[in-house]
């Protein structure tokens, strides 16, 4: 009796929404109801499609983990990766830290599922490396199996020796029996036995898979010497066998280090530096991004950017980010095109910057000139050249032939001989990975017997502490006369410069 009552009452309501009142004949309650629904949910979509067209400040300026808005694309550098992709060579992507390697191969190389990315380890071998491809390709270490569909049981098996890799197969059969016909599917699996040390084992076990992806190597120069030139020789197999492409990206300034690994490579490889920011190419940077926001920068602001930025598009992103911020611009402007930057300290803002980076610069200068177990000081001394010389002559890198006079002129003792030079010239960046100094600072450059600097950030960074060097000097253990010799000619050059006698 109540549930039909109850029913009866919601009959009622629904009669009161639906049923038309006298005044005019209008569905008065039940328009206003639709209205504001209407209303209320065009609102809605419209306040997500202004969402959805909105572009933040931080997906055009700043560091971002996607390609930002602002990317502009360069001849030499854009230009030279389509190609050798379209050529299936093997490309090499390389250039100081922060300098937009990554940001090069994502704009091209994006989310796609055209490639398969690895990031590098230090203590990868050959094997690791190759092992690490045939995952991400699919490939796992398996255990022997059968399955049938009327059997629960699993027959399994280690294989012991080399790496057992997997194939599936299905097969379908039908049983005929006294209780009627059942059908029976066994899957079973075919092993292959793989050498991860030997490419034509891993070529032939992609062309089964029909792997034919691009495999992407980021932090390349993190793998040991040793492990970068086993996979320089497997580069030329990869490449006749037209089965893998590869692209490598790697923080370093030569562009022929796998060509000095294995000669065979030449031709089959495109190298691609990525530091050659030019004020041009800066400038629009700054632009495309202006455009992009809705905004002006000031000219000044801009000419003393890209003069402080000293090539740099990392800090030219920073400083735009920070500047943009400060005017309280955190999106697109929409109608309006305010001008931002004028009075703002660019030169104080790079500064605060770098200055961040202190306690990682100086922990690098520390572990590197450290004698630790060796019997020799030559890291010191290395370290002791880098100091002393002028930002410009940094840029240049510093020659082998000029370090080893450096050391002779001012290093106590008997001469460097050019075994102790070159084993302590090849373990630069080992050395800097062992104490956790990510990016690396210092890169030796076997074919020009260079060092390079390949954070930029470093010379920035020297560049702001010229005041206060004594310290600096003093973190790298130099005997005080060295420091005192130093800090006399700096005041009375206006500059530190390294000598060369």
């Amino acid at each position: 009796m109540r549930e039909k009552s109850d029913r009866h009452k919601e009959a009622e309501t629904q009669k009161h929404i639906s049923t038309p009142r006298t005044d005019g004949g209008h569905f008065i309650y039940a328009d206003r109801v639709v209205q504001n629904y209407n209303t209320v949910h065009a609102e809605i979509r419209s306040l997500e499609n202004s969402i959805d067209d909105l572009v933040l400040l931080s997906e055009v300026f700043g560091v971002n983990v996607d390609v930002p808005r602002n990317y502009t694309p360069r001849i030499n550098v854009d230009d030279a990766l389509v190609t050798a992709l379209s050529r299936r060579k093997h490309v090499v992507i390389h250039g100081s830290s922060k300098q937009g390697k990554t940001c090069l191969r994502k704009k091209y190389l994006g989310d796609d599922a055209g490639h398969v990315a690895l990031t590098c380890s230090a203590n990868w071998s050959l094997s690791d490396l190759h092992l690490q491809i045939l995952k991400a390709a699919g490939y796992r270490q398996v255990r022997q199996e059968v399955i049938t569909s009327n059997s629960s049981q699993k027959a399994t098996g280690k294989v012991g020796g080399k790496i057992q890799l997997l194939k599936t197969l299905e097969i379908t059969a039908e049983a005929a029996g006294e209780a009627g016909r059942a059908q029976q599917i066994e899957r079973t699996v075919e092993h292959l036995t793989l050498d991860p040390s030997d490419a034509n084992d891993v070529i032939a076990a992609l062309r089964d898979a029909q792997f034919d992806k691009i495999v992407v190597l980021e932090d390349f120069h993190y793998l040991q010497p040793s492990t970068q030139q086993d996979f320089s020789v497997a580069l030329k197999a990869y490449h006749d066998s037209g089965q893998i492409q590869v692209v490598i990206v790697g923080v370093w300034l030569d562009r022929n280090r796998l060509i000095q690994f294995n000669g065979d490579l030449s031709g089959r490889i495109e190298s691609i530096n990525v530091d050659n920011w030019t004020p041009e190419s800066l400038a629009e940077v700054i632009k495309t991004g202006a455009d992009i926001i809705g905004l002006d920068f000031d000219p000044s602001f801009s000419d003393s950017l890209i003069r402080e930025s000293r090539n740099s598009v990392w800090i030219v992103q920073e400083i735009c980010y920070s500047a943009c911020q400060r005017s309280g611009v955190v999106s697109d402007q929409g109608g309006g095109r305010p001008t931002v930057g004028k009075g703002f300290d660019v030169q104080a803002a790079v500064a605060d910057i770098v200055d961040s980076m202190s306690s990682r610069f100086l922990r690098m200068i520390a572990h590197v000139a450290d004698k630790g177990r060796s019997q020799t000081d030559i890291h010191k001394w290395i370290i002791a050249a880098i100091l002393v010389s002028d930002v410009d002559q940094l840029s240049a890198g510093v020659r082998r032939s000029e370090l080893r006079d450096f050391i002779n002129t001012h290093r106590p003792g008997a001469q460097v001989d050019e075994a102790s030079l070159t084993r302590a010239l090849n373990s630069l960046t080992q050395r800097q990975l062992t104490h956790g100094v990510r990016p690396i600072v210092l890169d030796y450059d076997h074919s020009s017997g260079t060092i390079n600097i390949v954070d930029r950030s470093f010379l920035l960074w020297l560049v702001f502490k010229k005041l206060d060097m004594r310290s600096i000097f003093e973190e790298a253990q130099l005997p005080a006369e060295f420091i005192q010799e130093a800090l006399v000619r700096a005041r009375q050059t206006g500059r530190h410069s390294r000598p060369t006698s």
